[in-house]
């Protein structure tokens, strides 16, 4: 059923029982006014059907907004009838573009192409220039988020992946669209891909082999400005900085289940160790009763035997954490230096101006 109101250019108005005006036309156009809730409801008798308003010039209907009963969808059209999907609404608020709605909140449904005047589902236009269009990721509740900021500026292209956890932020992943380059943790990638290892004993790169029975794993560090290379957590080899050399380092399997069966550290292990006199038997039987992983029983006799390959390993750890130790408080005495000199600094202006009043 279709109802067709021709507006034309006279006045005219509907009173109601209390002579309170409703709805008013003049001069082509029309206003519904009441002093309560207003409200006007266009039905359709029909169990399925429709009931739509129209819009057009021209005396010709282009587009059309209203109710589809045929499949129960709120519809917003730019054709003269509802039998298109160019924005519905279902009844629980779901919404679909060139589509019914699907199990989204959103559903978008385009058959896209590339390049510059390609079509796309979605595009986000930033203001700036030089600014970055973001999309963000939140739970309800929370403070923290994800955010994808996207550069389109030549010259200075950059998509970023970050996390927000409410109070700081870190760039995960960075896109370099000039160099085609890509950024673990580096904003401004000088490789195909650039990784930055942030954290100290945090391997950069790690391989893991697929195997049923657990992934054995082949680590990639930077420690002490040496690259090192782990094999499940322990070193097996590094490359010294300073001389190009590299090292190979025993296999460390007896090491690391020392590690784990004293429940100790490899600092902890050397204070231990330090304790006693290696010369002695008797400590070295006592050292035995603490770190039985060091040493296994000579062949033919009662005496025990110090495995000094898995010393050499711990030994070699805990020395490279005690210079990365020492490297750390001393620039955090730079640092507390560089800020007495600048109290000094202001303090001596203080007394100057103080002198000259």
């Amino acid at each position: 059923m279709k109802i067709k109101l021709v507006l034309l250019l006279f006045s005219f108005s509907f009173l109601d029982s209390n002579a309170q005006e409703f709805l008013d036309v003049a001069g082509g156009n029309a206003s519904i006014v009441n002093t309560g809730t207003t409200k006007l409801e266009i039905l359709s008798k029909s169990p399925s059907g429709s009931a739509g308003v129209g819009f057009g010039d021209d005396n010709t209907v282009k587009a059309v907004t209203g109710y589809s009963g045929g499949d129960d969808l709120f519809k917003i059209n730019h054709t003269p009838e509802l039998t298109s999907n160019h924005l519905t609404i279902d009844n629980s608020g779901m919404i679909g573009l060139n589509s019914v709605p699907a199990n989204a909140r959103l559903f978008i449904k385009h058959n896209s192409t590339s390049g510059l005047s390609g079509s796309a589902h979605l595009e986000l236009q930033e203001t700036g220039p030089s600014d970055f269009a973001r999309l963000k990721f939140t739970n309800e509740g929370n403070t923290a988020q994800w955010t994808m900021a996207a550069r389109s500026e030549d010259g200075s292209a950059l998509l970023n992946f970050f996390y927000n956890d409410g109070t700081d932020f870190a760039n995960i992943l960075s896109l370099d669209g000039d160099l085609f380059r890509v950024g673990i943790r580096q904003t401004e990638p000088e490789a195909y891909l650039h990784i930055r290892q942030v954290d100290a004993n945090v391997d950069a790169l790690i391989l893991e082999n697929d195997d049923q029975t657990g992934g054995e794993k082949w680590g990639l560090r930077i420690e002490d400005d040496d690259l090192e290379f782990r094999f499940e957590g322990d070193l097996r080899a590094y490359i010294s900085s300073a001389t190009g050399a590299y090292t190979a380092v025993p296999p460390v399997s007896s090491a690391s289940n020392l590690r784990k069966a004293s429940g100790t550290s490899e600092d902890e292990i050397m204070n231990t160790i330090s304790q006693f006199d290696l010369r002695n038997p008797e400590d070295l039987k006592e050292m035995e009763t603490v770190l039985p992983g060091l040493f296994h029983q000579a062949e033919g006799s009662e005496n025990l035997l110090l495995d000094y390959s898995q010393l050499n390993v711990i030994s070699l750890s805990a020395l490279k954490k005690q210079k990365a130790l020492y490297e750390k408080q001393s620039e955090q005495l730079i640092e507390i230096d560089q800020k007495t000199k600048s109290l000094e600094s202001r303090l001596a202006k203080l007394e100057e101006t103080l002198n000259r009043n």
